[in-house]
């Protein structure tokens, strides 16, 4: 019998194990960059990978045929720990390692919750990519300052910690840092594997998965079928996106082997995607422009698959409207927590979804949902320091460059240098290069294309010197960023190095925001040049028009029919409602 025919069979809320009553397990599934389109039982792609075990979990519980996520993986991420909404986290898009965003520290989370289950505290653990910090806020920490019992896997994508993929990378276990040359998605079932299998009951488990997420590859040959002898992850991504969703899905199989089918029979499973496939391994009906990133469904509508206990009549699909932040209340629901309680003084904006699990007739939770993807994260206004890469061979001298997020039109940063000599002169290097290389006083990057020529400078009384980097992205600049450096002189006319640090140049502010009803959806674009909001809106029938190919407000609000003017006029006030609630 199948791990998942077993789960057919599973207990109700409460289970007896010996004498004691338990509450259900919870295994909360993230699927990295998964569409509806990329599985066979949405009915939407073609030439689709193989889930046999997404499936088999799918025909033993409910499917949500209409769930939705933010366009981007940080947001929704924030969205399932907290239940709130990303303009209230500040998390309105994907983290970069030089940020000072974060998930704020005063948000009560999915596994501090847990804790307050009337049944006993669950032990909580989570492996698989955070993303929701970064080294300035909190760093290999963070996830076990979040609430986390155990965590073990990364803090970001695979490609942002430096040279890393998904054979080689840097892994962190409870603030330890070490290095993996273990197939990634595979490491994260071992580990999972062998922490359920040692857990008391309850448990609650978050695996956010970093596939089918870049950088794309080859999966070990035995985890997949595809051929992926054409795949190129630049020119044809589509094979080994393909092969790394056949790996995910036969490494979740191998998890669901692994544990025994009575601790399956008390445990629901919750499978979700964080956001849409991305563009370059779509195929139709979803393109590039409505992909991941994008307010369009191929950008927020995700799958999610709730199984095992506490779901009644299986293999159903639900046409209810559900969305990410309902993870957080529904799964304090199954726990039997009071979120009153447990969150005082905080709008959580998800619901429970157990009534639709628990009973097929019960009415949907939600009439709309919600979704957005804000850039840059902590706004425009947010002061924050840059990236230090440190590389000096002597860290007498700091260099830093503080200030707004630098893009065209802002104000500008701040370059500082302190701990000079009185007076001593400084050579300030900006530089390209994105590798150190040996130079003057040891580890260093030499200059490459300079920005603005090499800058001599002299510090002033108090061994200080500062100078402002405007927002403007110089012409030569890719990918918006470039690293400055300088050299110090000291006594004896020798020089020395400062720390060298990167210095990230952002887009200019914007923000995609959909609000969606039973039928109609709204998409709202704003976007900042030279300091002022333009704001542009979109009208959709998904009725009649499921893959949004015919804007309503084309032709101006006075060209909508009664009916349409009515949905817009709704969905306009609903999205103000809500932006404006506190």
């Amino acid at each position: 019998m199948s791990a998942f025919a077993t789960l057919a069979c599973a207990a109700p809320t409460s289970a007896l194990v010996g004498d004691t009553v338990v509450q259900p397990n919870v295994l909360l599934i993230v699927a990295d960059d998964l569409g509806v389109d990329m599985l066979e039982l949405y009915g939407l792609g073609s030439d689709l990978p193989s889930t046999p075990t997404i499936d088999s979990l799918a025909a033993d519980g409910v499917t949500f045929d209409f769930a939705y996520a933010s366009p981007t993986c940080t947001p929704t991420r924030a969205n399932i720990q907290t239940g709130r909404y990303n303009f209230r986290t500040s998390l309105g898009s994907g983290l970069q390692p030089w940020e000072t965003a974060s998930l704020p520290d005063d948000e009560i989370t999915l596994p501090q919750i847990m804790k307050l289950s009337p049944g006993g505290a669950y032990g909580t653990a989570a492996f698989g990519k955070w993303h929701l910090t970064t080294n300035f806020t909190g760093g290999p920490t963070a996830p076990n300052d979040a609430g986390y019992d155990h965590f073990d896997g990364s803090l970001y994508n695979l490609y942002q910690d430096g040279s890393q993929d998904y054979f080689k990378w840097k892994r962190i276990t409870n603030g330890v840092t070490s290095n993996s040359n273990t197939y990634a998605t595979s490491a994260m079932v071992n580990v999972t594997r062998n922490w359920i299998n040692a857990a008391p009951e309850p448990w609650f488990v978050y695996l956010p998965f970093h596939a089918p997420h870049s950088p794309y590859h080859a999966p070990p040959s035995h985890l997949h079928n595809v051929d992926v002898s054409a795949g190129d992850p630049d020119l044809n991504p589509r094979p080994l996106y393909k092969a790394m969703v056949e790996a995910m899905d036969k490494e979740i199989g191998r998890l669901f082997a692994s544990v025994s089918p009575d601790v399956l029979a008390r445990t629901t499973v919750i499978f979700i995607g964080d956001n849409g496939t991305p563009g370059g391994t779509t195929v139709p009906p979803f393109d590039n422009e409505h992909a991941k990133g994008t307010a369009f469904e191929g950008g927020v509508r995700v799958p999610l698959i709730v199984s095992g206990a506490n779901v009644a009549a299986k293999g159903r699909h639900t046409s209810a409207l559900a969305h990410a932040v309902d993870l957080f209340s529904t799964v304090a629901d199954l726990a039997d927590v009071d979120i009153t309680t447990a969150v005082p003084g905080k709008t959580i904006d998800g619901v429970s979804l157990e009534p639709i699990l628990s009973d097929p007739n019960a009415p949907p939770p939600r009439t709309d949902v919600f979704s957005q993807l804000a850039y840059p994260n902590t706004g425009t206004d947010a002061t924050y320091c840059n990236l230090d890469l440190g590389f000096a061979a002597q860290q007498d001298f700091l260099l830093s460059v503080c200030g707004p997020h630098l893009y065209p039109g802002s104000d500008p940063a701040t370059l500082t240098i302190s701990g000079v000599a009185p007076f001593a002169p400084v050579i300030v290097v900006p530089s390209l290069l994105y590798a150190p290389s040996t130079g003057v006083g040891g580890g260093t990057i030499a200059p490459g294309a300079p920005w603005l020529g090499l800058l001599t400078v002299f510090a002033d009384p108090s061994g200080e010197f500062s100078t402002s980097i405007p927002g403007e992205i110089p012409p030569f600049v890719s990918p918006y960023s470039m690293f400055i450096q300088a050299i110090v002189q000291i006594p004896n006319l020798q020089w020395k190095l400062t720390n060298a640090v990167a210095v990230a140049f952002e887009d200019s502010p914007f923000t995609r925001t959909m609000v969606r009803g039973a039928h109609y959806k709204l998409i709202r674009r704003t976007s900042v040049t030279a300091g002022v909001e333009v704001t542009t809106d979109s009208l959709y029938d998904l009725a009649v028009d499921p893959f949004e190919l015919n804007d309503l407000l084309e032709f101006g609000p006075l060209s909508l029919t009664a009916q349409e003017a009515a949905a817009y006029a709704n969905l306009e006030a609903q999205l103000a409602s809500l932006l404006a609630s506190t």
